[in-house]
């Protein structure tokens, strides 16, 4: 497979709750393209490239990126909210529809912050730590910034799920996306039975584009969902 296709299957992408990786599905995921066993390949409908570079993307400081809430504050990661970020990231149902397994150990995390922070500095993803008060309580992220496009994933940690804090993070991802970031498009990629995630995405503007087996990064074929949101369903808005 090409080196596109080798850079998507086996990227690791944190916060994502249910990004598809594997064989069947590659390129950017606002432009997503597709192939069902040995079928041709095939562009989602309603993808499209064109727009804003990643580089130029990238190119936020720190506390720019600084996003509030009327309960949150979403902060730029950084390597200090590993141990925090441990906690959701070592807790089973909170990664049940994750792209990887929980994980077991806290150096495991620490590793990965810091190939999220290099990756950050590349301007090829975003990464924001979700705060209420003082208590780090989950992450959102934009990853595969390009073109114009970029793919959103979000991961609260269990205790405070059922409180409307996962869509009220996502919504100021979003502002931001399509505000000081001027991406035009926004994708998600959700395993259908994470219906909880299913419902933070479509009350946040997203639409349903496709819906197919896939290979996800432990291997296993999943059905998913894959959502759009395009800037211009939004503005003014925003």
């Amino acid at each position: 497979m090409s080196d596109m296709r080798k850079t998507i299957a086996q990227s690791t992408v944190s916060g994502t709750v249910s990004i598809t990786r594997g064989w069947t599905v590659w390129g950017n995921p606002a432009s997503v393209w597709h192939r069902l066993g040995s079928g041709p390949k095939v562009l989602f409908k309603g993808g499209m490239r064109g727009g804003y570079g990643a580089k130029a993307a990238g190119r936020l400081s720190f506390f720019k990126m600084i996003l509030n809430t009327a309960r949150l504050t979403l902060k730029p990661q950084q390597q200090t909210d590993a141990p925090a970020l441990f906690s959701i990231l070592g807790d089973v149902e909170a990664m049940r529809f994750w792209n990887h397994p929980p994980i077991a150990r806290l150096v495991v995390v620490e590793e990965l912050v810091r190939e999220q922070q290099a990756a950050q500095a590349n301007g090829q993803c975003r990464y924001w730590t979700v705060q209420e008060d003082t208590d780090t309580i989950g992450s959102v992220d934009l990853s595969l910034i390009q073109n114009g496009s970029a793919e959103l994933g979000f991961l609260i940690r269990r205790d405070r799920w059922g409180r409307g804090l996962a869509g009220e993070a996502v919504a100021a991802v979003i502002r931001h996306a399509f505000g000081p970031m001027a991406l035009n498009r926004l994708a998600a990629a959700i395993q259908a039975e994470n219906h909880k995630a299913a419902r933070v995405v479509e009350k946040s503007g997203f639409v349903a584009i496709d819906r197919r087996r896939a290979a996800i990064a432990s291997g296993e074929i999943r059905d998913c969902v894959f959502y759009l949101l395009r800037r211009d369903q939004l503005m003014p808005a925003v």
